[in-house]
């Protein structure tokens, strides 16, 4: 069965890992997890955040 929902949905397939630069723009404590997986599964290769994020990152690498 169909859901009507995913006739409005669309998405974009990555590469993977990514062959050229892909930059990532996120922000915000709650999304340190997110990109530390979207780094570490080479989905990104660039990242524009804040400080506090970034810190946390660099804490955990």
């Amino acid at each position: 069965m169909q859901c009507v929902t995913n006739s409005r949905v669309a998405g974009v397939p990555l590469e993977q890992p990514a062959q050229r630069l892909i930059i990532g723009v996120a922000g915000g404590v709650k999304k340190v997890e997110s990109i530390l997986a979207a780094l570490r599964g080479k989905l990104i290769t660039g990242l524009i955040t804040d400080e506090v994020v970034a810190q946390a990152i660099l804490e955990n690498v």
